[in-house]
């Protein structure tokens, strides 16, 4: 499997996805970046000061669509989801892609 593409959607007003547009999506008022295949693992959007909202995915997620649809194994779909999907940035609409907040893995400061 290759490098996954990315759809390019615009919002409206309303928060509806009405269309599908160009790269250069000027007068958008957001473009987002949907992650081809990985539907089921949409977990919402997130906002961030002076960027566009981005759709933000379930990581563990999106390596399981990759074993079930691909018939990968768990290594390979992380070192897909690593170099193919996490790697590819594709704008300031690429999602992001969530991992579960673990208190013991931050370090107090």
């Amino acid at each position: 499997m290759d490098m996954v593409s990315y759809d390019i959607r615009t919002i409206d007003a309303d928060g509806e996805y009405p269309f599908d547009c160009d790269i250069d999506c000027t007068g958008c008022e957001t473009v987002m970046m949907k992650a081809d295949g990985f539907d089921k693992a949409i977990m919402g959007m997130g906002q961030q000061f002076d960027r566009p909202e981005r759709l933000i995915y379930d990581y563990q997620k999106c390596v399981e669509i990759l074993m079930e649809r691909d018939g990968m194994t768990e290594e390979e779909g992380i070192e897909f989801m690593i170099y193919n999907v996490i790697g590819a940035y594709v704008g300031k609409g690429t999602p992001i892609f969530m991992h579960p907040y673990v208190e013991e893995l931050i370090a107090e400061k």
